[in-house]
C-alpha cells in the first residue's frame, strides 16, 4: 500500500474506515505457535528490506523517504514488545543488521528515546 500512495499521481481520502476479513483460529496471524510467530517475523523484515530498497530507487524528496523510513522503521520496531523471548532474541539480531537506528530520526523526544535504548540495548 505504502508503494501504491508514493507512486500516486493523485490521491483523495474518503470517510470510511471500515474493512472486512476472516479469522481463522489456525491462522498465522492468530497463532502464538513459536515457528509460525519467527514466520511472520521474517517475512515482516523481508517486506521491510524491499520497501527499503523500492523506496530508495523513487524519485521523491528526501524528506519524504526520511518520513518512510520513520514510518517502517516504527513499525518493525512494534513488533519487538510482542515477542517471547527466544523470538525477540532473534528478532532484535535481525534488527541489528539492518541498522534500523539509522532510520529513526530525533524529532521528538519519542524518537531520542528510542534511538537512546537501541544503541544501549542492542
Amino acid at each position: 500500500m505504502l508503494q501504491v500512495i508514493l507512486k500516486a499521481n493523485t490521491m483523495t481520502s474518503i470517510e470510511y474506515f471500515g474493512y472486512y476479513y476472516v479469522q481463522s483460529s489456525d491462522s498465522i496471524m492468530r497463532n502464538n505457535d513459536i515457528q509460525k510467530t519467527r514466520k511472520k517475523l521474517q517475512d515482516k523484515l523481508f517486506h521491510f528490506d524491499n520497501l527499503i530498497l523500492e523506496i530508495d530507487k523513487m524519485d521523491i524528496n528526501e524528506n519524504t523517504k526520511e518520513n518512510v523510513y520513520v514510518y517502517l522503521t516504527n513499525g518493525l520496531l512494534a513488533n519487538v514488545k510482542i515477542l517471547d523471548k527466544e523470538n525477540k532474541k532473534y528478532y532484535i539480531k535481525e534488527l541489528k543488521k539492518r541498522n534500523i537506528k539509522k532510520y529513526i530520526k530525533v524529532r521528538s523526544l519519542k524518537q531520542l528515546i528510542k534511538r537512546i535504548i537501541l544503541q544501549i540495548k542492542y
